[in-house]
């Protein structure tokens, strides 16, 4: 089921009362169409309108590029998680995929972006843990540097039949 049309917002990106206890999953596309200049993306939770910043985000993957060899990309715990890399010029997309984040344990996503970065074009992989024992009912994105992101999400739910 389709939760939340394609249509355009801009930084910080926040949609709240998404994840209901309706769907176990959740498979958010990301389409950016502008962006004020370099840096990387950061996903959040939210719960309640509120980004949830705690040090309970672990994430590792890697970055690959057509002119230079894979590099890790890891961190935790920390109070976000990197999920693409962006430039001004560019244009990318990720697909995100959240599992249970409404339960009161241990949320999953597994995340797959292209991305251009300098002369770095490529596509990053990773996966993505966040231990809070807390329910959430929404995300959002932003960027490092502070720039401006503007582009298209749509979101799926999945459940179990």
């Amino acid at each position: 089921a389709i939760l939340f049309p394609s249509h355009d917002t801009q930084a910080p990106i926040a949609i709240d009362n998404l994840f209901t206890t309706t769907y176990d999953a959740y498979r958010i596309i990301w389409r950016q169409t502008g962006i004020g200049g370099t840096g990387t993306y950061l996903f959040r939770f939210r719960a309640s309108g509120t980004p949830i910043t705690s040090n309970d985000y672990y994430y590792g993957g890697t970055v690959y590029t057509y002119n230079a060899a894979p590099t890790s990309w890891y961190g935790g715990p920390t109070s976000s998680m990197n999920v693409l890399i962006s430039t001004g010029t560019t244009q990318p997309a990720m697909t995100i995929d959240v599992f249970n984040p409404r339960n009161s344990n241990r949320k999953n996503i597994i995340a797959a972006a292209t991305h251009a970065y300098s002369t770095y074009i490529g596509s990053t992989t990773h996966g993505i843990v966040n231990t809070t024992a807390t329910a959430y009912d929404g995300f959002q994105f932003t960027q490092d540097a502070g720039n401006a992101i503007s582009g298209t999400a749509t979101v799926y739910g999945y459940r179990k039949p």
